[in-house]
Parts: structure tokens; C-alpha cells; sequence
């Protein structure tokens, strides 16, 4: 099962695959060019990036066993760590899930 954006980005949450590991907060992104991402919700940082056809969810919505994965449909890595510092402070490997990153509603 594929998702394909139509006029507008499409965006789903969802489990994904990272370097052997399941991250449970994702957002992938698609947009009506053909340039696709996808973003982990607790790093802070983008995973992945493709040009092409979006996502294949069939994992997720078909019979909806384990492990409910979406899976971008090509890819270009990236280091999956939070891309900003602030200050003169260095990139950090990892960030603490529940304090270090906190989205907030605009207002």
C-alpha cells in the first residue's frame, strides 16, 4: 500500500526503521514535488530524504500486525541527530525524550 500527496504535503506518523533500530515518533513528510523526508520527533532531527514515489505503509494498514512500520519508498541517510546547538554549545548525540525538546502550540 502506497501513500501518495496529492495538491497539498502529506504527512503521517508512524514507526520506522533507523539504523536496526524502531523509532516510535516519526513524521515523513511528502510534498506534491516529489520531495519527501522523514523527521524524528524526539531527536529533533531529520532521518531521511528522497525525491520519488512517498511511502509504503502496507506494514501499517494492511492486517495491522507487528511491526507497523512505514518504510520511505528511497532514501538518502542522515546522521538522525538534532541538527541545532545552542550558543557555542556542540551538536549533542542524543537528547533526553521527555526534557531536552519540547514542541509547543503557536499561537
Amino acid at each position: 500500500m502506497e501513500v501518495q500527496p496529492g495538491h497539498d504535503p502529506e504527512l503521517i506518523r508512524s514507526f520506522m526503521m533507523y539504523e536496526g533500530k524502531k523509532k516510535t515518533h516519526v513524521v515523513s513528510v511528502g510534498d506534491p514535488t516529489g520531495i519527501n523526508y522523514s523527521y524524528d520527533l524526539r531527536q529533533g532531527a531529520v532521518l531521511q530524504c528522497w525525491k520519488g514515489e512517498f511511502l509504503d505503509v502496507t506494514e501499517m494498514w494492511y492486517e495491522r500486525g507487528e511491526p507497523q512500520l512505514a518504510a520511505g519508498m528511497g532514501h538518502a541517510s542522515f546522521e538522525g541527530r538534532c541538527p541545532l546547538a545552542f550558543d557555542t554549545t556542540p551538536l549533542p548525540d542524543s537528547l533526553n525524550d521527555e526534557t531536552d525538546l519540547v514542541y509547543k502550540a503557536i499561537r
